[in-house]
């Protein structure tokens, strides 16, 4: 549940290369669709900044599968994190932690239907929906997203504003390709 930051692309990029399975989240979230989304989807991990830990803190539930609580610092909030009975780790210290030389090794395969994406249905009829993507689907969507419906061609740039709890943040992110005719 990060807004658009740096850190949110590259903690996309490298969960997708790990194989973990990505919930993006808006920023409008309040505790209560955080606690619903938390426990429909079986997150292990909460990611957020000192605005959204500050409303997953108000969760009356957190679900007993979550591991791990993930602090991002917000360039845009200086303001601490309220005390809690988690253990946030700091994104920045774990950034730091690894050795300046270090290359990605992994003997992780994947295959085109394995899970990598669930986004929520916005819940306009209803509690909001989860909607898996495999490690194709989505990517492969938006490839044909960007081509027919944003109408794009390699050296045209598109500029994606939505708020990346929403599919569509990823649509600049997982469609900057869009192979010639």
């Amino acid at each position: 549940m990060l807004p658009r930051i740096p850190e949110w692309w590259e903690l996309v990029l490298g969960m997708m290369r790990m194989g973990v399975i990505l919930v993006p989240a808006t920023m409008l979230l309040v505790s209560k669709d955080i606690e619903y989304r938390l426990e429909a989807c079986g997150a292990r991990a909460f990611i957020g900044t000192v605005d959204s830990a500050s409303h997953f803190l108000k969760c009356r539930k957190v679900p007993p599968c979550l591991e791990f609580t993930i602090l991002v610092e917000d360039y845009y909030n200086k303001t601490p994190l309220p005390e809690s009975k988690f253990n946030w780790l700091s994104y920045r210290d774990l950034i730091a932690s690894v050795p300046q030389n270090a290359r990605w090794q992994s003997t992780e395969k994947f295959s085109a239907d394995d899970a990598c994406i669930i986004y929520f249905t916005s819940g306009t009829t209803g509690m909001p929906k989860m909607v898996q993507h495999s490690q194709t689907s989505y990517p492969f969507g938006h490839i044909l997203t960007g081509k027919y419906w944003l109408k794009l061609s390699p050296g045209k740039i598109y500029w994606n504003i939505s708020e990346q709890g929403w599919a569509k943040a990823a649509y600049s992110f997982l469609s900057t390709f869009v192979p010639s005719p």
